[in-house]
Order: C-alpha cells, then structure tokens, then sequence
C-alpha cells in the first residue's frame, strides 16, 4: 500500500491522513 502511495505522494499523504482522522472519529464514537 505505501509503495504503491509513494508514486504520488502529494495526494496519498492528504488522503492516508484524512482517513486515519475519519478512522480515530469513529474509533471515538464506538468506544463512547
């Protein structure tokens, strides 16, 4: 999955960081 990200990693870095946000916000929620 990173080397794949490493081609472009511009956009990767952005979205890789946008879902492991999405994915602590929902860790959150689940374990409220």
């Amino acid at each position: 999955m990173f080397e794949a990200a490493g081609l472009d990693l511009g956009f990767d870095e952005g979205h890789v960081a946008s879902l492991i946000g999405e994915l602590r916000v929902a860790k959150v929620e689940i374990g409220a």
